[in-house]
């Protein structure tokens, strides 16, 4: 997984090998080596400020960083492999979930429990907060993209796929979702719908599981990572991929499980 800070200034990444690396991104140099977790890390996400960084890990937890000392400490636990980590826009509630099905809210900077959430049959996936921070986007195993009002804990089912979902985004200034899973495609949801719903649009052009999405900061471009060994540039608007990019090892097509981010 990837993270740039706020200001694009850091870029955090994390994977198999357990340890979180920042990044200066103007120097391309490694900064610090962050150490804690027991098991692979799948999330990352800077605060508002850029001087905390939160990690979901498969070793049941989620952990608070200082990005300047590199000192860490557990912050949160599940009973099962932490998938998906997610700050509110404003900074006040932290979103953590996986194998365990359930989507769990925290007061920040705190970490005191506010509320745990069931209705995903599988497990969760990904997070993200809607830009106004009264809702949360889930996607699960299960083949469903779920919406959930953080102040009330109701949800209902938005949409669902042929296949696993393994990455939800909100657009940064419409009212829309982003999904993308396993049956190779990535659709766009009206939020705003009462009931479970067909997608506003479809995009079309992987030949395989989609791993990742991410929108540029004006929400014009999207990019999409898969399994098919492309990453893809898309213009929301149209509808059409607007640049490809292609990855052979050694003449072969390796899968991109590669994580995006915009800085």
């Amino acid at each position: 997984r990837v993270a740039f800070s706020p200001r694009g200034r850091q870029l955090a990444s994390a994977g198999w090998d357990n340890a979180i690396r920042i990044f200066d991104v103007a120097s391309s140099t490694q900064r610090q080596v962050l150490l804690g977790h027991g098991g692979e890390i799948h999330d990352l996400a800077y605060d508002k400020e850029g001087k905390r960084l939160y990690s979901a890990s498969w070793d049941r937890s989620v952990w608070r960083w200082d990005v300047a000392s590199g000192g860490g400490q557990r912050f949160a636990a599940h009973t099962a492999g932490v998938r998906g980590v997610a700050l509110s826009p404003q900074g006040e509630t932290l979103a953590s979930a996986g194998g365990d099905r359930l989507l769990r809210l925290w007061s920040l900077p705190a970490g005191k429990p506010l509320q745990q959430l069931g209705g995903h049959q599988g497990t969760v996936t990904s997070l993200a907060f809607s830009p106004d921070g009264r809702q949360v986007a889930s996607g699960s195993y299960d083949r469903s993209v779920r919406l959930w009002e953080v102040a009330s804990g109701v949800s209902r089912v938005l949409g669902r796929h042929q296949g696993r979902v393994y990455r939800v985004a909100y657009h940064p200034r419409r009212p829309l979702l982003a999904s993308a899973g396993a049956d190779g495609l990535w659709h766009l949801w009206a939020t705003k719908a009462k009931t479970t719903s067909k997608p506003l649009r479809s995009f079309r052009g992987h030949r395989d599981t989609i791993n990742d999405l991410a929108f540029s900061p004006d929400g014009a471009l999207a990019a999409t990572a898969s399994d098919d060994g492309s990453v893809r540039l898309w213009s929301v608007a149209e509808g059409r991929p607007q640049w490809r990019l292609r990855l052979r090892v050694h003449g072969e097509r390796p899968r991109v499980r590669t994580h995006l981010g915009w800085a």
